[in-house]
């Protein structure tokens, strides 16, 4: 099974002006052909659809573990503000990743920037099971408590705060920016090898007498855009198309994005203005500005698309001992034989079982009609030497004929039918018409099943009549020129 964090909110779309509140859905989309549902237009997949969506390059973060009793992490703080010998102290708090790219914020303990090494503390963290990492730092830096400077003053401080891991992590490219609260922050930088990151700046200590200044460190570059897929409705509204870019206020501000693409509807939005976004890229966006808004509203858990076994999915997150509080396949099973889909199969089976018997009992009255009439042609064929056998088989054969010329006319009608009446007696749970529309699929075998029967019954009862005729057929028909 695939797991994924989700996140499906309301959203404001910059030109967007309609009743209906856009919905913003984000995923992992590169598990999209796992997680995500439906037909999308032009035969593609949500993987192909999604392609663009994802991050250019991996984040590969510095690993970390946090005793789940203490708090106490195995991440190492040291740092100095070097200038009018001011003290400082910084406030770390850690965006840690887990499993199923599920991040979450840790707020670690003051710690003075006078040089020394301190371990990393945050609250403690009961039942976290690793393995986790350190994807991005908000080092909120402020004046120690007894410090004193007056907000107009001009003097500036340059902060280098470093944090070392115990394990290396190649690969890893770190980079800095400034928060929210950038009012007495001028200037960010960051450097890092495989197991520390150091970040620098120059911070004016007058703006820091107003409120605490926030320099932001992650794992990754900050994205320029978040590319997005669209519903063709919000697209027709505001004008958008391939290219185009938007708004989308999402935490504490404005997101920039760019149009993607343009799609009917979007899994778990059928209908509606909605917008699509892989949750990693929007996470770096929010991040690198020092916005740490959780994105995480729900965990989708997917299969494979060519997974046969529907309830896998709900099991696997069952036997982990979490609530499963909707499940596709059950939804899936609960529309097709549930109790207020149930009228419609039954009806249809028992019209299917009644044209079987009509067809049965007509051919067996229309064989026994003709029985008589044509005792004495089975009486000549068979006075002129032609084997008793085979008289049954031709007659047999003609019926098996007449029989398949009626099932192929009657097939193709009803084929016909049910693809013109199908997609109106197929409707959503509200009744509105379901998304994606609706697709007739003929279940070939179950098919070909019942039009052989609809052929090999009536042959079944053909064959005793015949077997009948052929041996009531004697010399007297002959000699009477028609039936004794």
């Amino acid at each position: 099974a695939v797991t994924s964090t989700a996140t499906h909110r309301p959203v404001a779309v910059g030109r967007w002006r309609g009743e209906t509140v856009p919905q913003l859905v984000a995923v992992d989309t590169a598990s999209a052909d796992a997680l995500l549902r439906g037909r999308p237009p032009g035969g593609a997949t949500w993987g192909e659809l999604t392609s663009a969506l994802g991050p250019e390059t991996p984040a590969p973060g510095l690993p970390l573990e946090v005793a789940p009793s203490t708090g106490l992490t195995d991440l190492v703080l040291a740092g100095t503000g070097e200038g009018d010998g001011f003290p400082l102290r910084v406030t770390p708090t850690l965006v840690v990743e887990g499993g199923g790219g599920h991040r979450v914020t840790l707020v670690g303990e003051p710690l003075a920037l006078d040089g020394a090494a301190r371990a990393i503390v945050v609250p403690a963290q009961p039942g976290a099971v690793g393995p986790f990492e350190l994807v991005g730092v908000r080092l909120a830096l402020e004046l120690d408590p007894q410090a004193s400077v007056a907000p107009q003053s001009a003097a500036s401080t340059r902060v280098s705060v470093t944090i070392s891991g115990p394990t290396a992590q190649p690969g890893a490219t770190w980079t800095a920016a400034r928060g929210d609260r950038m009012l007495g922050l001028w200037s960010t930088a960051a450097t890092s090898d495989d197991a520390d990151v150091t970040a620098t700046g120059t911070v004016g200590l007058g703006g820091l007498a107003w409120e605490p200044a926030e320099l932001v460190i992650t794992a990754f570059e900050a994205p320029l855009v978040v590319p997005v897929l669209v519903t063709e409705e919000l697209a027709a509204a505001t004008a958008l198309r391939t290219g185009s870019s938007l708004t989308l206020s999402v935490g504490d501000g404005t997101v920039a994005a760019q149009v993607a693409g343009v799609v009917p509807y979007l899994p778990s939005v059928p209908r509606g203005p909605a917008v699509l976004a892989d949750q990693d890229v929007l996470g770096r966006m929010l991040l690198a500005r020092g916005d740490l808004t959780p994105l995480t509203d729900a965990w989708w858990v997917g299969l494979p698309a060519t997974s046969t076994d529907d309830g896998a999915a709900a099991a696997a997150v069952e036997a982990a001992g979490l609530r499963v509080t909707a499940d596709r396949s059950a939804a899936t099973a609960a529309l097709l034989d549930g109790p207020l889909r149930v009228g419609v199969p039954a009806v249809l089976a028992v019209l299917v079982a009644a044209a079987l018997l009509l067809a049965l009992a007509g051919t067996a009255l229309h064989t026994a009609a003709a029985v008589d009439a044509r005792a004495l042609e089975v009486a000549r064929l068979q006075g002129v030497g032609v084997p008793r056998r085979s008289v049954v088989s031709a007659l047999v054969l003609e019926n098996v004929a007449l029989t398949v010329l009626v099932v192929v006319l009657g097939g193709g009608v009803g084929a016909a039918a049910a693809w013109a009446v199908a997609p109106v007696l197929a409707t959503s749970q509200t009744g509105a018409t379901p998304v994606p529309d609706v697709a007739v699929v003929w279940p070939w075998p179950a098919e070909v099943a019942l039009l052989a029967a609809f052929v090999l019954l009536p042959a079944a009862v053909v064959f005793p009549m015949a077997t009948r005729l052929v041996r009531r057929a004697t010399a007297d028909h002959l000699r009477l020129d028609g039936p004794g």
